[in-house]
């Protein structure tokens, strides 16, 4: 998400996240491979830009489509379709 202009912890610029910071992880840890043998994602956003109007929603999402895209092709193997890059 750092490289699609988007604030993230944990990145290369900073390993370990700074409060306020969400560490209740309760949803993948009860839904995802501990719980169903699947991977899961959870995204805590509380940032200025993300979420707080429909235009700041719309680039949040094209960025966490473009950023799992590029996550899944490079560690997983995976090479999705273009789902919406603008």
């Amino acid at each position: 998400l750092e490289a699609e202009g988007f604030r993230s912890a944990p990145c290369p610029r900073e390993p370990s996240p700074k409060a306020p910071f969400f560490n209740g992880g309760y949803t993948t840890r009860r839904h995802t491979v501990d719980a169903a043998s699947f991977a899961g994602l959870q995204i805590e956003t509380h940032w200025k830009g993300v979420r707080d109007t429909r235009a700041s929603r719309a680039e949040f999402a094209r960025a966490v489509v473009n950023a799992t895209k590029s996550f899944l092709e490079a560690h997983a193997g995976l090479t999705l379709p273009v789902l919406f890059l603008a």
